[in-house]
């Protein structure tokens, strides 16, 4: 699968197309600038830098491989417990064995690329 990115101003091309998983690609979401999440067929969360589409920065792979069907990132809530620190992000996946899952991801950590420029 892959995930195509398309300047809305100028939709005629893509502006990057990320090679995905093989089994296919079911949702995305950009992360600021340059920074792509998709939650894959094959129950991994992927995460390209859109200057260097051709390969993912890196693959999250839950211990469950139930197809993520919806993916949010942010920054962690401030009050939010073990997810306090100011260099810690949060990701929410939705997968098809009716589960949510919430990751903390710490930015100073070699997941750090996990989510470019957030």
């Amino acid at each position: 699968g892959t995930v195509k990115i398309w300047a809305a101003r100028a939709p005629a091309a893509p502006i990057a197309t990320c090679a995905g998983p093989a089994a296919g690609v079911f949702c995305a979401q950009l992360t600021g600038a340059t920074g792509v999440l998709a939650g894959g067929a094959d129950g991994g969360v992927y995460a390209w830098d859109t200057r260097t589409p051709s390969r993912p920065l890196g693959i999250l792979r839950p211990s469950t491989r139930a197809a993520v069907f919806s993916i949010a990132a942010g920054p962690a809530l401030a009050d939010s417990t073990p997810l306090s620190s100011p260099y810690t992000m949060a990701l929410i996946t939705g997968s098809n064995d009716e589960s949510a899952r919430v990751w903390s991801l710490d930015v100073a950590s070699d997941m750090a690329a996990f989510l470019p420029t957030l």
